[in-house]
C-alpha cells in the first residue's frame, strides 16, 4: 500500500495564511482593547482619588 504524502493547494494555503493573519488581527485589536479598557479604570480610580484629597 503506497502512501502519498498530500499537501495543500496553493490556493487553500493562501486562505488559511490569510485566515492566520486575521486571527493575529483579531487577537491584536482585543489585546489592544483591553489594554484601552484597564487603562480607562486606572484612570477613573485616580481622578476620583486626586479629586477626594
Amino acid at each position: 500500500e503506497e502512501t502519498s504524502q498530500r499537501t495543500p493547494l496553493p490556493t487553500s494555503k493562501a486562505l488559511l495564511m490569510e485566515k492566520l493573519e486575521s486571527q493575529k488581527e483579531w487577537s491584536r485589536t482585543k489585546t489592544i482593547q483591553l489594554i484601552l479598557k484597564a487603562l480607562e479604570q486606572f484612570l477613573k480610580v485616580t481622578m476620583r482619588s486626586t479629586r477626594q484629597n
